[in-house]
């Protein structure tokens, strides 16, 4: 069953480019898939008071190009498969021409709040959400590797406006706090500096609440740039994966 968002860039989703930026892509994609969960009643509310909770393990995302200030877009998004704990959806964005000009696949496992682990998905939620044809991309890979040569850089804090319903670090501001961090890197060293973003992939392990201390740990070579988000006993939040373009 897919659903759809149509809606208009706006001044405050771009970046100094005129353009929308990766984090403004990732929160039209995230957007859209809780205005999916709410239209067919499974909302915020009521996971919450049945136990259960859809949790992002991570993204992959495929930009042809992003779209300029006042450039109406359509935003869609459906339910791709499910298997035990695990669903899978995906993204598009397309213009007024119709044509795809972003894509995304996802992995969200289903939690069980009380126990804190993977709760077997039901068939009423199976039933809901419907099953359509997974969109023609590159199978997910869920992990992303982080090589062991990475510059350690300035740490920063989980602030209250970058919380989430569930009172965790939105999944959007792991990407934003990873494209500061190799902002600085690159200020740093301006001979990596790198083009635009191609393709991204995220992988969520640990959840950051409010105060948690962020230390990003980046390594970048020629055609792409890895950010290891991790706490201060060194274990990873996230690890997000960026390929430029040629």
């Amino acid at each position: 069953m897919k659903y759809s968002i149509d809606s208009t860039v706006r001044f405050s989703e771009i970046g100094v480019d005129g353009k929308l930026t990766l984090p403004g892509i990732v929160n039209y994609f995230q957007d859209t898939s809780v205005f999916h969960s709410e239209s067919i009643g499974d909302t915020i509310g009521k996971l919450k008071r049945q136990g259960n909770v859809w949790i992002l393990s991570s993204w992959q995302i495929e930009i042809k190009r992003y779209p300029i200030l006042r450039e109406k877009i359509k935003v869609s998004t459906w339910a791709s498969g499910f298997k035990g704990c695990l669903g899978y959806r995906n993204f598009t964005m397309e213009d007024e021409n119709h044509e795809i000009i972003a894509f995304a696949n996802s992995l969200w496992v289903y939690m069980d709040l009380d126990a804190m682990r993977p709760s077997k998905i039901t068939k009423d939620e199976v039933d809901a959400y419907g099953e359509d044809e997974a969109y023609p991309m590159g199978e997910l890979v869920r992990k992303v590797n982080v090589p062991k040569e990475t510059f350690e850089l300035p740490r920063t804090i989980v602030k209250q406006s970058d919380l989430d319903t569930n009172f965790h670090m939105n999944n959007g501001q792991y990407i934003r706090v990873a494209l500061d961090a190799l902002e600085i890197f690159f200020q740093n060293n301006p001979d990596k500096k790198k083009n635009i973003i191609s393709s991204m992939r995220a992988e969520y392990k640990l959840s950051a609440k409010f105060q948690d201390v962020i230390i990003p740990y980046v390594y970048v070579e020629e055609e792409k740039a890895v950010v290891d988000l991790r706490n201060g006993e060194g274990n990873t939040y996230a690890a997000v994966e960026f390929i430029y373009e040629e």
